[in-house]
């Protein structure tokens, strides 16, 4: 009676230019055979078949079969996420019962899995300090003087 009909990540915010992002949108569509469904999703990141719950929405209501009630989540991991390749996991779950009603996870959908990410706290800008050293000859006013000097002199 419930199913996801697609889910996809869009990754940003990769200060240190690792390949692994601190911030990302997760959207995802759900769907039901009912005209109307009170629902809501809880989010979870995990890897190696471990996952954590990361966020639980706020009720939203499907309506039947329609792309217009997908649901965008904009995510950024303040801290405790080191570097990785996180799979995602959500639970639609029943609004008045708590019921689990669907899930969709990296096996199911490809744009789930491997998502390279890392919280803010892991994600620290590379710094380097670097140092240009010039070194120049000048000629001095006496040295000016001296070489018009002996020019002078070799002329008499």
């Amino acid at each position: 009676d419930y199913w996801f009909y697609d889910a996809w990540m869009t990754l940003y915010t990769d200060r240190d230019y690792d390949g692994y992002y601190a911030s990302f949108d997760l959207e995802f569509d759900a769907d039901t055979n009912y005209y109307q469904a009170p629902v809501y999703a809880i989010v979870y990141l995990g890897t190696n078949d471990y996952y954590e719950a990361f966020h639980v929405t706020s009720v939203f209501n499907l309506y039947s079969d329609s792309s217009d009630d997908s649901v965008l989540l904009e995510s950024e991991l303040v801290s405790g996420y080191p570097s990785n390749d996180y799979d995602i996991l959500i639970e639609l779950i029943d609004a008045q019962t708590d019921q689990v009603l669907a899930t969709i996870d990296a096996y199911e959908d490809a744009d789930l899995s491997y998502e390279s990410m890392e919280s803010f706290d892991y994600d620290r800008p590379v710094t380097s300090e670097v140092v240009v050293e010039t070194h120049a000859g000048s000629w001095s006013m006496w040295m000016s003087l001296g070489l018009l000097g002996l020019i002078l002199w070799r002329r008499r």
